[in-house]
């Protein structure tokens, strides 16, 4: 059995009558044959790729426009404190990282 891999050495045999005919979008098999998965994994996959957000190099997610319509009267009285909470926040995600040894703030959060 596959399970016992680690302990027997031996690999695991998978029957060809038991191989995917064809594989679900979300997995981008490129020259397999391929269907659109109804299911959850297979939406969010097309929701993500018909986004019209785009990653810039920085990796900062942008429409191509500044948020201009997010900026409430008043805002900048705030700047300073939120940019000493971000610094603190950036110091202990950056501590907890090294800690747990992760490499990016996503597989904290996961």
């Amino acid at each position: 059995m596959a399970v016992d891999f680690a302990k027997t050495g031996a690999p695991a045999e998978m029957p060809r009558v038991l191989n995917p005919k064809e594989f679900p979008d979300f997995m981008e098999r490129s020259g397999k044959p391929k269907y659109i998965s109804e299911g959850v994994l297979g939406k969010l996959y097309r929701a993500l790729v018909e986004s019209p957000l785009r990653v810039r190099s920085n990796n900062v997610v942008s429409d191509g426009e500044e948020a201009y319509e997010f900026e409430v009267a008043g805002f900048k009285d705030f700047l300073e404190t939120a940019s000493s909470h971000k610094e603190r926040y950036t110091e202990k995600m950056s501590y907890l990282m090294s800690l747990y040894g992760a490499e990016t703030e996503g597989e904290m959060l996961t």
